[in-house]
């Protein structure tokens, strides 16, 4: 994917081009830029107006870049701006990256849902790069995927009665590439059924429910150690333990302000 820098003018440009459809990121160095997508007619009509934005940046002094673009950075800024992390996925692909071809599969999801060949190619690149894009969680983790990152995740913890191991796992989990976009967040215990049938399960994990509490308000208002899209974190438990459930967007309100 043609990535270009103009150095005296401080600008770069980058160009993807996937069917009828030509996406341009452009914006100072280093910076995250905006995005424009051009929808074309016909494939031909697509190919041609590619070409034509390439030979245009060559004629305005366009080289090709020696940075590489805040990809993360743009999408940080419109995390629903699907053209950005489209660009990404094409950029991660030309660099080898596995999680390049995660976004492009559930690109194609998005218009031919249901599709099982592309279900079958998802299974397949989950299980050969499960280290890289899922991390060591896998087992104790069901993540709702959107674009190759979690928009939304459900953690089971297997030890509510260590929530100190709980919680390391779950700073863990936040820094996870796969969640640097995480929205939701969602921790429960691994087998509820055990915490309706034995009262000591139950008195564990309202106990652990309310110190992992704690720690995470004092984790959330610190804005490097999360994602700064994550606006949601939900307890989930099978008995009316602590009422509602807590919700962080009021922290992340106070936190966005500094």
């Amino acid at each position: 994917m043609p990535y270009f820098e103009n150095t005296s003018q401080n600008r770069f440009v980058v160009i993807a081009h996937q069917g009828m459809t030509v996406t341009i990121l452009a914006g100072p160095i280093g910076a995250a830029g905006s995005t424009r997508r051009f929808a074309l007619d016909d494939l031909a009509t697509a190919a041609r107006y590619y070409q034509s934005k390439m030979h245009s940046l060559t004629r305005r002094g366009y080289q090709p870049g020696r940075h590489k673009p805040s990809f993360i950075h743009a999408i940080a800024s419109e995390p629903h701006d699907e053209g950005i992390r489209q660009v990404y996925g094409d950029w991660l692909q030309d660099e080898g990256d596995a999680r390049g071809e995660l976004i492009a599969i559930h690109a194609l999801q998005g218009s031919r849902p249901g599709d099982e060949d592309l279900t079958k190619r998802e299974r397949s690149l989950l299980e050969t790069h499960g280290e890289t894009l899922l991390g060591r969680w896998a087992d104790s983790s069901t993540i709702d995927w959107h674009l190759g990152f979690a928009r939304a995740l459900a953690y089971s913890a297997t030890e509510p009665w260590d929530m100190a191991k709980v919680l390391g796992h779950i700073k863990q989990l936040l820094r996870h590439p796969t969640c640097r976009f995480l929205e939701r967040l969602c921790i429960r215990p691994a087998d509820p059924e055990l915490v309706l049938r034995e009262p000591w399960y139950q008195t564990c994990w309202q106990g652990g429910e309310e110190a992992l509490q704690r720690s995470l308000e004092e984790l959330l208002v610190q804005r490097n150690s999360v994602p700064e899209t994550l606006s949601e974190v939900v307890f989930e438990t099978p008995v009316p333990i602590s009422g509602q459930p807590f919700v962080a967007n009021g922290i992340f309100q106070v936190v966005q302000k500094h």
